[in-house]
Order: structure tokens, then C-alpha cells, then sequence
């Protein structure tokens, strides 16, 4: 079984631990997924760094195509901001060159460098132009070339205009384009990277042959040319600024066209790798849900496994343990009858020896001779030592789980084992065997220990000496030494080998030497646990062949002025007892009567009351030796009361004796002791029970053959109701009459209980009631309301209410018979 136990336990680790493994290395592997899901892309950090920058050269260049507008219309203090922002779009330009690794964009970016500068140039040729007109060297000229001809022929000129258009196209090579590229302008073909310039030019043409003849007009003629040659160098100029402004424009256009194409180039990128990372992701989350599946089908499978292998072992466990139920429950029953048997033989050893003990007390009485009282002493000493061994052994199983209490009394040992020696030469005489004895002569005083425990330790350890020893001597040595004694019996016979040494303390244990001897192996088991009890020690030292011995140390004190305390008492005559007053406290008027009418035979004066109020009323008013009270009543119990009498201002109340009179059978004197107690009398008590807790000696009645009155008529014996009543028919009728009228309540109030279904009420009214009727012999009653009583904390129950009837219909019968015994009917 425990085989079987460890391997469950060691199944249910393992599937555990895998388990566990399983879910660490889940959390483990998710979280390496979700780290490569959630880790960041240089290249997306790189995409975003080269949009950055681009967006920047365009806000640049849209600064400076602004600057440029206001520059063409004059505002030439602008120019320097304008060089600014070119200066910045061409660092972005250059810091994008440092990100661009591909060779078609690397062209690109250099073109869009190259643009710029041609821009920039162009802005600076654009503006000096503006600023040459050349106006005022035609006027000049003109003016010297009249006052150097002003006897010349004044000639006229005729000139004609002609106007030139020509055009310019430019395209700019582009790298070839991949399949995925080409594929896509399949379907929408991408414009031409070209640009178209057109140049307008006007020429004039002059006819020298056609003269004028009129002087006058030389002056109107030369102003006139002035006119149209500033006209037409300012056509020029305006013709010149157009080519240039056109220039700038067209140089924007393809800066424009550029960094729009890298925009759509860094766009599909963009889009391919977040293309490329959406299948990563997609392709990460396959893994994982294909690599939690396999660890969720491997745990179900292993949990399956070890469920099925547990679930095997357990049944297995609880075949076994089903087998081990039937084999205890066996064994108990086995007790049991070895119990029941133990208890019919040690009964059948009783009654004989409590006769011989009768029988010596009586002879001791009749006899003076002094040898002969010699005799009867010992025969009384060993028959109740003999006595006392049944109890023991009716005890054993309460020495075997360590419930055998010590009994610590003031002895002398001298004593002791002077009694032990002489009780034990007949038998060592008997095999002619001489008896050794020594004893040292400071145990002559009085100790305090367990002289029966002692006695008992003596007599095995004797016994097994005598037992196995067939010739030679036997020795009983004792000393005493630093408040130990030491107890030591040797003998001369087998001997024990020292492989059978650690088994002579065994129970039912017997040694190959022992077979056919007496005994069934419980003395020296027995002899070891008392010594254990006295928180002593023992030992064996043994050859085998040659004899053994045993020592055994037990604790042992000396208590001083005690003999001769205890002999001048015993010289003193007995001396009549001083009239004693009692209080009684207790809720059944019948056993009120009932003691007190056993009190007057001890000559006790005794005080009734049913209340606590009443009792604390006489406690304050008069005078009493001793209190008696029940333990269970329904106002106050005997322990609460207790309490309250020691927590009282009457100084009577916290000095006074209290003695608990109750029918528990479930505590017994030293449990009501260490409750604050004096005693404690079961119910029902004798007369000589009751003198014992008054300190009486025992009285012997006259009329005790009285009280066993004829019941051959009667069912019941309540002639032990009136026992105590000294003939005296009013007593005796006003107790029968009381019981029948206690009875009756009792009886009502039972019915009430078990009518509201108070299972506490119900039971301690069966408390109440049992002492009573088992003095007056109603074993039927009796049986119901032990019944009751025993289950007094469970809750009310179809079987306790089956009891409670069978219970009243038993109480209907005592009433009857009992009016009838007393002529009351």
C-alpha cells in the first residue's frame, strides 16, 4: 500500500513537472513570437528618416520658388533668403544621398543636386538681367552720333521686323526598369521624362536704300531710331527675362518632377516592405499557433496519460485499502472478543479472590495469634496485589496508548520490597532456589513515588527470574543514590543471547528458551512501559547460559514527617464525628430527599434548595461545612455555579468545600478536581460513598436486610427509593409521592420537547431522570434514556424521536407500578 501510495505521488510530480515545462516553455516561446512582432524595422526607420528629409527639400524648395516669385517682381533684397533655402534643399539633398543606396536613385538625387544649381544660376542671371536695361547707353550713343554729325546727310532708314520661333526638346535617360516595373506600366504607361523649351526671337531687317532728303527732320529721325532701338532692346530684355524665367520654371518643373518621383519611389517601397512585413507577421503567427497547438496536444496527451496511470493506481489504492477495511475491521473484531474473552476470565479470577480477601479481613478479626495474623497480612497482601494485576490487565490497552495514569503517593520502600522478598521465598523455595536480598538501609523512611507501578515493576522482573531459572540463586538488590533508586535482579539460569536482546521487550513475544513455560510475553513489554511511566530506565545484561541481569532506575524522593504523623493517627482511637450542616442544590426534589435521608445516618444536618438564589440567600445567612451540587441543571450548571460562588463577595461562598454530584460517566474524579472541585459522587452513590466524601467512617445499618425487600411481585425495586427513611412510612410515602409528582413533570416536559422537536431539552431530561431509575432497577426506561443522554450534542433525529416514545411509554409503566407499590392507586 504505501508502495502504491509513493508511486501515485511520484506519477503526480512528474505529470506536474512536465506540465509545468510545457507551460513555461509556451509563455517562453510567445514571448520570443511577440518580441520578433513587436521588434522595430531599421528599414521602416530608414524609409521614414528618407521621407523626412525629402518632405524637407520640398518645403525648401517651395520656400525658395517663393522668394523667387518675389524676386521677379523686383524685391531683390529677398535674394539672400533665396540663397538660403537652395543652400538647405541641397543639404537635404546631400544628407538623402547618404540613405539612397540604389544607383538609379543615386542618379536622381545627383540630378536633382545639378538642377539646383542650374536653378540657382538661373535665379542669378534672371536678376541681372533685370537689373541691365541698357537704356541709358542708347541714349547716350545716339546723342554723340548726332552732335558728330550735324553736317551730314540726314538719311532714313527703313526697318523691318521679323519674328523667329524655334523649339527644344529634352529627355532625360532613365535606368531600365524591372519586370514587376514594366508589368505595371503595362497596364498604365508612365509619362516621358521630358522637357519641351521654345525660344521666340524678333529680327529687324533695314533697308539702306531707301534715304531721306529732308534736314529738318534728321534731329525727329535720329530721336525716332532712339525710340525704336530702346523699344527693341527692351523687347529684347523682356524676351531675355521670359528665356530665363522660362528656364527657372522648367528647372522647377523637372526639381518638382524629381522629388515626386522619389516620393513614389520611397511610397512603393514603403509599400513593398510593408507588404513583405505583413507575410512575415502572417508567416510568425502560422508557427506559433502550429507550434501551441503541438504543446496543447502534447499536454492533453500527457494529462491524459497520467490520468489514466493515476486513475489505474487509485483503484489499485482503494481495492487495497477496501481489502485493509475488511482486514482491520477483522482485527478489531478480534480485539473485541480477545477483550470480551480477557474480561470473562479476569471475572471469574476476581470473585474468587475478593472472597479470600473477605474472608482474611474476617479472620483477622477473630484471630490474636501473632504469627497467624502474620500469615492472614500476607495472604491479604498478595491476594490484593493480585487484584490489582487483573485491573492492570483488564487496563493493558490503556497502558499501550499511554493512559495509565501514575498514582504518587508518600510509601515506605524498605517496606515495600520486604513484602516483595517475603511474598516471593515460597514460590523461589518451591524450585529450591535461594532467594538473595539486599536493601539499603536509608529506604527505611518515606518516599514519594508509585509504590504499586514499583511493585508491579518487581514482581515481573522476579517472576521471568524464577521463571527461567532451574537451579542456583536469584537476587533482589536495591539501593539508593542521588535521589535514584536502583533496583536490580540478578539471576543464575538461561541466559539471553544477544540477538534475542532487543526482542524480550516486545509484546506477546517469547524467546526460544521460554517454550514451555507459563506466560504469554507480556511482562517484560509491560515492565518496560511502566518504567518509561516513572520516567525511569532499564537495562539487561546477559550471557546466555550463565544468568542475567536486569537494572532498572527510577526517580524516587524522600518526604519528611510523615510517620510519625501517620502512626499517632493510626494509635488514636476513631473519634465520633462532629455534626456537620450541608447545603444541597439540585433540581430533582427525589434525589434532594433521597440524600438528604442518607445524610441523618451520617448524623449530617442537610439544607435544601432547588435555586440559585436560593442557595446564595442560605450562604449569606447561615452557616455550612460543605456544599453538594449538581452538575447539570437547567438554570446554572455545577461549573457555572462553581465560578460564581469563588468570584462572590460572601466570604462563606469562596471558601466553601463543593462536592459535584452528577451521573456523567464520561469525567470522573480528577477531571472534576482540576475544575476547582473538592470530589465528586456518582450517581447513584452509596451510603459509604457518600461517608467517604464527608470523612465518615463507614456506617453499617441495621436494617440493611431490610432494604432488600421482596421485588419478587414488583418489576421495579423502589423500595431503594425508601431505604433510608428508618421505617418511617410517612418518610418513606412522602419519597414515593414525590418521585411520582417529579416523574410526571418530567415525563410532561419530555413530551413537550420531543412535540417541538428540542433535541437539547430532550436529552437533558433524560439526564435528569436517569440516576433515578437506574436505582430503581427500570432497565427497560434506562436503556432509552441513556440512549438519549449519549447523543446530547447531535440534532434532533427520526431515531431520537423513536427512543423519546419508546421512553414515555416506559415512564407510564413506572408511574402505574409505582402508585401501585405505594397504595397511591
Amino acid at each position: 500500500m504505501r508502495k502504491e501510495n509513493k508511486s501515485i505521488r511520484a506519477k503526480v510530480t512528474v505529470g506536474y513537472l512536465l506540465l509545468t515545462t510545457l507551460l513555461f516553455f509556451s509563455i517562453w516561446f510567445v514571448y520570443q513570437e511577440m518580441k520578433v512582432l513587436a521588434e522595430p524595422d531599421i528599414s521602416e526607420a530608414e524609409l521614414d528618416a528618407k521621407r523626412k528629409i525629402t518632405n524637407n527639400t520640398l518645403a525648401k524648395l517651395y520656400q525658395a520658388e517663393v522668394i523667387g516669385q518675389s524676386l521677379s517682381v523686383g524685391r531683390l533684397n529677398d535674394y539672400p533668403l533665396y540663397r538660403k533655402a537652395m543652400q538647405e534643399a541641397l543639404a537635404s539633398i546631400d544628407t538623402l544621398k547618404t540613405f539612397v543606396s540604389d544607383s538609379v536613385q543615386s542618379q536622381r538625387v545627383d540630378s536633382i543636386s545639378l538642377l539646383l544649381n542650374r536653378k540657382e544660376q538661373n535665379m542669378l542671371s534672371l536678376l541681372k538681367a533685370m537689373n541691365d536695361t541698357a537704356a541709358a547707353g542708347i541714349y547716350q550713343r545716339n546723342i554723340e552720333k548726332i552732335i558728330s554729325q550735324q553736317d551730314s546727310l540726314l538719311k532714313e532708314e527703313r526697318v523691318q521686323k521679323k519674328v523667329v520661333v524655334r523649339q527644344n526638346s529634352y529627355q532625360v535617360q532613365k535606368k531600365p526598369k524591372g519586370f514587376f516595373k514594366r508589368l505595371a506600366e503595362a497596364f498604365a504607361p508612365g509619362k516621358q521624362d521630358t522637357a519641351t523649351v521654345t525660344n521666340t526671337s524678333h529680327e529687324y531687317i533695314t533697308d539702306t536704300l531707301v534715304q531721306a532728303y529732308n534736314p529738318a527732320d534728321t534731329v525727329a529721325v535720329i530721336l525716332r531710331n532712339i525710340q525704336i532701338q530702346i523699344s527693341d532692346k527692351r523687347q529684347e530684355h523682356l524676351e531675355l527675362l521670359r528665356n530665363r524665367a522660362n528656364k527657372l520654371r522648367y528647372n522647377g518643373q523637372i526639381l518638382s518632377a524629381k522629388i515626386n518621383q522619389i516620393l513614389r519611389d520611397f511610397e512603393e517601397e514603403e509599400m513593398s516592405r510593408s507588404l513583405d512585413k505583413l507575410e512575415q507577421n502572417r508567416m510568425v503567427r502560422q508557427h506559433s499557433m502550429r507550434v501551441i497547438s503541438g504543446i496543447a496536444i502534447g499536454s492533453a496527451f500527457l494529462a491524459a496519460l497520467f490520468l489514466i496511470l493515476i486513475w489505474r493506481d487509485i483503484t489499485k489504492s482503494n481495492h487495497y485499502r477496501r481489502e485493509l477495511e475488511i482486514a482491520k475491521q477483522k482485527a478489531e473484531n478480534l480485539l473485541v472478543s480477545r477483550e470480551k474473552l480477557m474480561l470473562t476470565i479476569t471475572h471469574d479470577i476476581k470473585a474468587p479472590v475478593g472472597s479470600i480477601i473477605g474472608y482474611t479481613d474476617l479472620l483477622s478479626r477473630l484471630t490474636t495469634e501473632e504469627r497467624q495474623r502474620f500469615y492472614l497480612d500476607n495472604m491479604k497482601a498478595s491476594s490484593e496485589h493480585l487484584l490489582k494485576l487483573v485491573k492492570d490487565l483488564l487496563d493493558f490497552h490503556k497502558l499501550d496508548s499511554n493512559k495509565v495514569e501514575i498514582n504518587r503517593v508518600t510509601f515506605n520502600p524498605h517496606q515495600l520490597f520486604d513484602e516483595i522478598k517475603i511474598s516471593f521465598e515460597p514460590i523461589a523455595e518451591k524450585k529450591n532456589l535461594r532467594l538473595d536480598y539486599q536493601i539499603a538501609p536509608e529506604l527505611n523512611g518515606h518516599y514519594i513515588s508509585d509504590p504499586f507501578r514499583i511493585r508491579q515493576i518487581t514482581d515481573n522482573l522476579l517472576s521471568n527470574a524464577i521463571k527461567f531459572t532451574e537451579e542456583g540463586s536469584i537476587g533482589l538488590f536495591v539501593s539508593y543514590r542521588e535521589s535514584k533508586l536502583y533496583l536490580t535482579v540478578k539471576d543464575t539460569g538461561k541466559g539471553i543471547s544477544d540477538e534475542e536482546k532487543d526482542k524480550i521487550f516486545q509484546e506477546f513475544t517469547r524467546l526460544k528458551n521460554a517454550q514451555g513455560e507459563e506466560g504469554f510475553g507480556l511482562g517484560l513489554s509491560i515492565t518496560q512501559k511502566l518504567v518509561a511511566l516513572l520516567e525511569g530506565t532499564i537495562k539487561v545484561e546477559s550471557i546466555s547460559g550463565k544468568g542475567s541481569s536486569f537494572e532498572v532506575c527510577l526517580p524516587l524522593f524522600p518526604v519528611g514527617g510523615i510517620i510519625e504523623t501517620q502512626k499517632k493517627e493510626e494509635n488514636e482511637s476513631p473519634k465520633s464525628p462532629k455534626p456537620t450542616r450541608a447545603l444541597l442544590i439540585d433540581d430533582d426534589r427525589i434525589q434532594l430527599e433521597l440524600t438528604v435521608e442518607m445524610l441523618k445516618q451520617l448524623n449530617v444536618e442537610a439544607v435544601c434548595c432547588e435555586q440559585p438564589e436560593e442557595l446564595f440567600e442560605y450562604l449569606k445567612n447561615e452557616s455550612f461545612d460543605i456544599l453538594l451540587t449538581d452538575v447539570q441543571m437547567p438554570a446554572m450548571n455545577g461549573f457555572e455555579l462553581l465560578e460564581l460562588l469563588r468570584s462572590s463577595n460572601i466570604p462563606q461562598a469562596r471558601s466553601i468545600s463543593v462536592i459535584a454530584v452528577t451521573a456523567r460517566s464520561d469525567m470522573d474524579e480528577e477531571d472534576f478536581k482540576a475544575k476547582g472541585f473538592a470530589d465528586c459522587l456518582h450517581k447513584p452513590f452509596s451510603l459509604n460513598e457518600l461517608s467517604r466524601v464527608f470523612s465518615i467512617p463507614e456506617v453499617a445499618h441495621e436494617n440493611s436486610d431490610k432494604a432488600q425487600l421482596d421485588t419478587d411481585s414488583h418489576e421495579l425495586k423502589f423500595a431503594a427509593l425508601t431505604t433510608f427513611s428508618e421505617d418511617d412510612p410517612a418518610a418513606a410515602a412522602k419519597i414515593l409521592r414525590t418521585f411520582v409528582s417529579e416523574t410526571r413533570n418530567n415525563r410532561d416536559a419530555l413530551q413537550t420537547a420531543l412535540d417541538a422537536s428540542d433535541a437539547k431539552h430532550l436529552t437533558g431530561l433524560a439526564h435528569k431522570m436517569l440516576p433515578l431509575f437506574r436505582m430503581i432497577n427500570a432497565t427497560r426506561c434506562v436503556q432509552f434514556l441513556a440512549w438519549l443522554e449519549a447523543h446530547r450534542d447531535e440534532a434532533f433525529s427520526a431515531d431520537m424521536q423513536e427512543k423519546a416514545i419508546f421512553a414515555l411509554e416506559e415512564i407510564d409503566k413506572v408511574i402505574v407500578q409505582c402508585e401501585k407499590f405505594s397504595g397511591l392507586c
